[in-house]
C-alpha cells in the first residue's frame, strides 16, 4: 500500500502533499552501499516502510498525484539525474564560484558566476559527467544574487530562468534524446 506522510511522520488527508511512502513486504533491505537503506521498520516492528523522496498528494478521486522530488533528481529523456551532483561538478571547474542547474521543459538548464565567461565549461562537464546530464543551455552571470542568509536568490533564479528561451536540438546526439 501507499500513504502520503507529512513531515511529522503522521498520514497526511486528502488533497494536503506530503512525502510518498510505500508499505509492505517490498524487494530488498535497501541501496547497495547505503547503510541504512531505503527501508525502515515501522512502529509495529513488522511492516516495511520505503521513503521514496518523491512529493506527492493523494486527490480527492483517491489517486496519488506525484508533485517532485524531495531531494534534487529529475529526469530527463528517461534517465535520472541529479542536478545536486551536476551542480557540485561544475563547482570543481577552475573559475566558477556559485552554480545553479534546473530542469526546463525536459531540457537541462544552469546559470554560473565566475570573474569571466568560460567558453571551456560545456566540454569540461562532458568530459566529466555522463552525457544526460551535461546541461544543453548553460548561461554565465556576473553574480548570483545570495538571501540574507547566504542562500541563493530563488526568486531572482526564478526569474531568470523564465527568460530563457530553449532553442530546438542541436546535434546528433540531443536531436536523438529529443
Amino acid at each position: 500500500k501507499a500513504e502520503i506522510l507529512g513531515a511529522d511522520g503522521k498520514k497526511q488527508p486528502r488533497g494536503i502533499e506530503g512525502e510518498l511512502v510505500i508499505f509492505g513486504p517490498l524487494g530488498g533491505e535497501g541501496y547497495v552501499g547505503e547503510q541504512s537503506g531505503g527501508f525502515f521498520v515501522g512502529e509495529d516492528g513488522k511492516e516495511k516502510r520505503y521513503y521514496t523522496k518523491d512529493h506527492a498528494v493523494l486527490g480527492y478521486d483517491g489517486e496519488i498525484y506525484y508533485r517532485g522530488r524531495k531531494d534534487g533528481q529529475c529526469k530527463i529523456h528517461g534517465m535520472r539525474v541529479d542536478l545536486n551532483q551536476i551542480q557540485a561538478t561544475m563547482l570543481q571547474c577552475p573559475g566558477v564560484l556559485r552554480c545553479v542547474v534546473g530542469k526546463q521543459e525536459n531540457r537541462l538548464v544552469a546559470i554560473y558566476m565566475a570573474e569571466k565567461e568560460l567558453a571551456e565549461l560545456s566540454g569540461w562537464l562532458s568530459a566529466r559527467l555522463p552525457y544526460y546530464s551535461v546541461p544543453s543551455k548553460i548561461l554565465y552571470q556576473k553574480e548570483i544574487p545570495l538571501t540574507k542568509n547566504g542562500k541563493t536568490d530563488n526568486t531572482y533564479l526564478k526569474e531568470v530562468f523564465a527568460k530563457i528561451e530553449i532553442e530546438n536540438p542541436q546535434g546528433l546526439q540531443e536531436t536523438i534524446l529529443w
